[in-house]
């Protein structure tokens, strides 16, 4: 393992994590807020990464496959670490692990939150709250790679981006990576623009709605209102939001086919189509059921399309509390939880393009019952998935099944009603935020125990990441590979020194 390599890329993101800090830190000087648990934070990570940088020179600068999960995962919590201590200083809250949960909640773009009262914050301190989801959304390591030189990492780091983008599999738009992250940058910060000036326009308040765009972004759904959007009891917002976030939730291959103007690709992804047709169906179904709960078809419209919106794009904001809705359509959104968004975007759950795998895969098994001997490729937007790809999506399938229960169990400790315990486990897991119960869009997650606020943040780092770039850090035969090429080098390092004092003497 380039464990030399792995340490300069956390370097460079706790780097990058600084800059961004400055932005807040600013705002907090111009508003005359308090700039110093920025200013602190900003000291500590130039103080860890800048010495790091300068000195660590690694001799080779290829990441392989095992690399790359390893790094994603390792950048995720060292990064969600240090950005935690500004709450922490700020005395957001006097509890670090709480401080930590609300970080982790916002870089992994989940929303889940401690706090039951947000506009009593510092602006500065709302604005780095919202700012890390925008972050988050695309991924510290794409930020890295787009702006890294052509020669700081080889070709074969694509395993960075895969490990880090969402969906079972990670392509270059272009030939050259950087520019592939840099296309994906530049898409995400022109439909943030354009979400912000939309906002506006709706009459939001410009840091509102910078915030509110972020959060759009990101799919993280924080607010810098109590009662969230409804706070803004807006049609125009209402619907502003909600078609952003599902921009946002679609693979972002979909705006690169726009700007070249290969619309029939467009027309033949199979798992854009299935997406944008499951948020159809889903707002057509919960409007019905919930059409004497509103005083107009319009308002019914309205809520059933913005909460189908937040909730299948895992972004968590609300228009209304989706508590007092009918069974069905608490049902629906839960469901929505788990499927998610699609593969390249920053929406979390599963997504959609495994959840056509899976069903495709379960309708040629049961094929097979009957015709044993029939030859039934899966094919995605007509292109036939290998089967060592099914085979990925069924063990990500019984990783997350196996991560539910066990979260589920873990945090049934608390002695919390189950509707609260499994919306939990599920919100989290699929970095969505809101659930039901406690913990519902008028509720947090305040009443957990430190320990349950550990497991779910540590159920967002494995939802946001898919898994495996975080439980490869727990394989033992990780850290014994990474121990002893430590050791390795350290023997021949200290050899060397020897054999230099014996010369000289």
């Amino acid at each position: 393992m380039n464990y030399k390599m792995i340490l300069r890329l956390c370097s460079l993101c706790l780097l990058i994590e600084a800059v961004f800090m400055l932005i807040p830190t600013i705002y907090a000087l111009c508003v005359g807020e308090s700039s110093y648990p920025f200013l602190i934070t900003i000291a500590i990570l130039v103080a860890i990464g800048l010495p790091i940088v300068l000195l660590v020179k690694p001799s080779t600068k290829v990441l392989y496959a095992r690399d790359g999960w390893f790094s994603a995962g390792v950048v995720w919590i060292v990064i969600s670490l240090m950005g935690a201590l500004p709450f922490f200083i700020s005395r957001m809250s006097p509890s670090y692990i709480d401080c930590f949960f609300e970080t982790v909640s916002g870089f992994t773009t989940t929303g889940a939150s401690i706090l039951t009262e947000v506009e009593s914050l510092p602006a500065s301190i709302s604005m780095w709250r919202c700012l890390i989801i925008w972050l988050g959304g695309m991924g510290v390591l794409v930020f890295l790679l787009a702006f890294m030189s052509g020669d700081e990492v080889d070709m074969r780091s694509i395993h960075l981006l895969r490990a880090e983008s969402p969906g079972p599999t990670a392509s270059k738009l272009v030939p050259k990576m950087a520019q592939t992250a840099k296309i994906l940058y530049i898409i995400y910060l022109i439909l943030t623009v354009m979400t912000i000036i939309a906002l506006v326009i709706a009459k939001m308040p410009l840091y509102d709605a910078v915030l509110h765009a972020w959060s759009a972004a990101g799919t993280g759904g924080f607010s810098c209102k109590n009662a969230s959007i409804a706070y803004y009891n807006s049609t125009a917002i209402n619907y502003i939001l909600g078609i952003a976030m599902v921009l946002f939730s679609v693979n972002f291959v979909v705006f690169f086919h726009i700007v070249i103007r290969q619309f029939r690709a467009i027309l033949k992804n199979s798992e854009f189509l299935f997406h944008i047709s499951v948020v159809i169906s889903s707002t057509i179904i919960i409007a019905i059921n919930i059409h004497r709960m509103f005083p107009s078809i319009q308002k019914t419209i309205e809520h059933a399309f913005f909460q189908v919106s937040t909730i299948i794009t895992t972004t968590g904001f609300a228009s209304t509390d989706f508590n007092l809705w009918p069974t069905l359509s608490q049902t629906i959104l839960m469901l929505l939880m788990i499927m998610g968004g699609c593969a390249g975007s920053t929406a979390g759950g599963i997504k959609a393009i495994r959840s056509l795998i899976l069903i495709k895969t379960a309708r040629r098994e049961v094929s097979k019952l009957t015709h044993p001997n029939i030859v039934f490729p899966i094919k995605i937007a007509g292109k036939i998935i290998d089967d060592s790809q099914v085979q990925m999506v069924l063990t990500f399938f019984v990783l997350y099944i196996c991560i539910i229960i066990s979260s589920v169990l873990l945090l049934s400790l608390d002695g919390f009603d189950f509707l609260t315990t499994f919306s939990a486990t599920l919100a989290t897991v699929n970095n969505v935020g809101p659930g039901l119960g406690m913990v519902g869009p008028t509720g947090n997650y305040a009443s957990f125990s430190p320990l349950s606020k550990v497991v779910m943040s540590f159920g967002m780092l494995l939802g946001r990441l898919e898994i495996f770039p975080i439980l490869i850090i727990f394989i033992p035969s990780t850290f014994k590979l990474h121990y002893r090429q430590i050791t390795e080098e350290s023997t021949r390092f200290t050899h060397k020194l020897l054999k230099h004092q014996t010369k000289e003497m």
